[in-house]
């Protein structure tokens, strides 16, 4: 099945999709806003189109849900529902941006003063890291001037690249500074205590986990896998063990290397992670181990890492230099394309040259979305093949889980 896609015209820097507003930054510092859920039913010109439509750009939740999730398997019902997105597959939404001023929610300018390295919109909050350290801002407010507080505060001085929260934590990959953690509440957590004797504290609320190179990163459930072009990537492991088989658990972390992970030695290729997977990049295809949390700590440490499974992968579009795991497939950025390999095994390519590129796998309506930023347009994906997969089976994307939403807190 083919992705969905929308295409906007425009000199375009970063973008975000939070709780119905879609959030643009252009080249010029102009920061705009959009009502993501009036554009998306303005789509809408046929009810024929309502559900697929629906389901692709504004709640990619629906057909995870747990009432659908069942029925979903029903062939009869499966078929009808890939009839439906088929037949909105050859229609073609493109615009520029004069044509989506009745959706502007809002326009202002770049609350932080220079564009920002990296973004991230949780919990109402716009984290954003510049040159001299982290921020964040009041987002999603109801204020139509300026959506977006312009009285940003800062969070730390310390130099990063890439962010990604979950939970109260915050992953901070640093380039040479390592991989690091930002605890976002103040007051006394859980992790506390473990964190500020296992680890350098280097600024408030900041912890040094380790000192490898870290290019970019994401969680794998409690855990955190931290990526690097020019060291071996590795695990950031944690996890609650039960002490002397009492009620009573202690936290332990430890830094996994890549090469125990995918049990080779020698071989530095970059590879990422998220939550259930684990891929690593080279000549001829991609590796992939599952990894399964609760063994971490315990006796039996040695099966929290499957064996290794590849799939053969021609890298024509150039060298692999990063990736990322969505439900639907993982992305796989080449130095000329973006390749995805969809769960269901097809394999589509976006040519390059590629500014940015975005996934949401822990938002609530748009676990289904690739955005992605060229030299004249944002071309936002839908992919919706993941939902007619069986979850327990797949080798390429995140497993979907019972009750996934359930708590779900961005």
């Amino acid at each position: 099945m083919q992705p969905l896609k929308i295409v906007i015209h425009g000199d375009f820097w970063d973008c975000q999709i939070y709780r119905g507003r879609f959030y643009l930054w252009t080249m010029n510092g102009t920061l705009l806003i959009y009502d993501w859920d009036e554009f998306i039913e303005s789509l809408i010109t046929e009810e024929y189109q309502r559900l697929p439509i629906e389901c692709a750009f504004n709640h990619g939740d629906y057909l995870y849900n747990n009432l659908f999730y069942s029925i979903l398997h029903d062939n009869e019902i499966k078929d009808l529902l890939v009839h439906k997105f088929l037949n909105i597959s050859e229609l073609q939404y493109e615009f520029d941006i004069k044509s989506l001023e009745d959706y502007l929610y809002g326009k202002q300018d770049n609350p932080f003063k220079e564009l920002p390295t990296d973004t991230e919109i949780y919990y109402n909050k716009l984290y954003a890291l510049l040159e001299n350290g982290m921020w964040a801002s009041t987002s999603h407010r109801f204020n139509r001037k300026y959506p977006v507080s312009t009285k940003p505060k800062k969070l730390t001085d310390c130099s990063l690249l890439s962010l990604k929260a979950k939970g109260n934590r915050i992953a901070l990959s640093g380039g040479s500074e390592g991989l690091l953690e930002y605890h976002i509440e103040q007051g006394y957590s859980v992790y506390d205590d473990y964190y500020n004797s296992s680890f350098k504290k280097v600024d408030n609320e900041l912890f040094l986990i380790s000192q490898n190179h870290s290019l970019f990163s994401d969680w794998s459930f409690s855990s955190i896998y931290s990526s690097s072009d020019i060291a071996d990537s590795f695990m950031a492991a944690f996890n609650w063990v039960s002490k002397n088989d009492h009620e009573e658990k202690e936290l332990i972390g430890k830094i996994i290397g890549q090469e125990s992970i995918f049990k080779t030695n020698g071989l530095q290729t970059i590879s990422w992670g998220s939550n259930d997977k684990i891929y690593r990049g080279n000549n001829n295809g991609l590796d992939i181990v599952r990894f399964t949390q609760k063994y971490i700590g315990g006796d039996e440490e040695e099966f929290a890492f499957s064996d290794v499974k590849h799939i053969p992968f021609h890298a024509w579009k150039g060298q692999i230099i990063g990736g990322g795991v969505a439900f639907y497939g993982t992305i796989v950025e080449c130095e000329n394309a973006l390749v995805i390999i969809q769960s269901d095994g097809n394999i589509y390519n976006i040519v390059g040259p590629v500014t940015k590129w975005r996934i949401y796998p822990r938002s609530i309506r748009y676990e289904n979305h690739l955005h992605v930023i060229l030299n004249d347009r944002i071309e936002i994906y839908s992919f919706n093949n993941d939902y007619f997969v069986d979850q327990n089976a797949k080798d390429i994307g995140m497993k979907y889980r019972k009750n996934y939403y359930k708590n779900k807190y961005s």
